[in-house]
């Protein structure tokens, strides 16, 4: 039983913290909190341009190849 609940607690943990990942890059996000290390963000996790500029002026290069066509614009389903 003691087994367990420590696989459901460290199941609830890698949860939450998913959530939190993802609600990041929907809120308003400031620049010490986008992650530039690897490729975290994609198009979808975005609800405008402004929250994907955010994070693709954050970060040096296109780590999250926002800009697929690489003519400046990222995402441009959102910020055509």
């Amino acid at each position: 039983m003691r087994h367990l609940v420590s696989a459901l607690a460290a199941l609830l943990a890698v949860s939450s913290l998913t959530l939190a990942t993802t609600a990041s890059a929907q809120d308003d996000t400031s620049d010490d909190e986008v992650v530039c290390s690897y490729d975290a963000y994609n198009c979808g996790d975005f609800s405008s341009c402004a929250q994907v500029m955010q994070v693709f002026r954050a970060c040096e290069g296109d780590v999250h190849k926002l800009d697929r066509d690489k003519d400046g614009v990222p995402c441009e389903s959102l910020c055509d």
